[in-house]
């Protein structure tokens, strides 16, 4: 019984490897595309893109951070379905849900400073 439980969890949920992301350009006000990638193989390489998001915080307020991809994901619970991703924060790991990505974002690491990041 516990084994059959087991593997009705492991169908609900769908991994992907790269999420594609449609945005408005503040450049120009076009249709801009960034496709992000999720992978801890991609041409041979590990692959975890960066992205600028919106969430609020405890209080209710809209804020924007960046955030390392670790894993996306789709979670089927009965007619339900979630599109999800585990991010890295720069504090700490959370779960959102894929349509809080706005865009892509190119960070790096500050090399002359521990803990921090260059957005470039």
């Amino acid at each position: 019984m516990t084994k059959l439980y087991f593997h009705t969890i492991l169908e609900q949920i769908q991994e992907y490897c790269f999420v594609k992301v449609n945005y408005e350009s503040v450049v120009d006000w076009t249709l801009a595309t960034d496709y992000l990638r999720c992978s801890p193989s991609f041409h041979g390489v590990e692959c975890y893109d960066c992205a600028s998001i919106h969430t609020v915080d405890k209080n209710q307020v809209k804020k924007y951070i960046f955030v390392q991809l670790l894993f996306i994901f789709q979670y089927t619970v009965g007619n339900h379905t979630l599109n999800l991703a585990l991010v890295q924060p720069l504090d700490a790991p959370k779960f959102i849900p894929l349509q809080s990505i706005i865009h892509g974002a190119l960070i790096v690491p500050d090399f002359s400073h521990a803990n921090n990041f260059l957005l470039v």
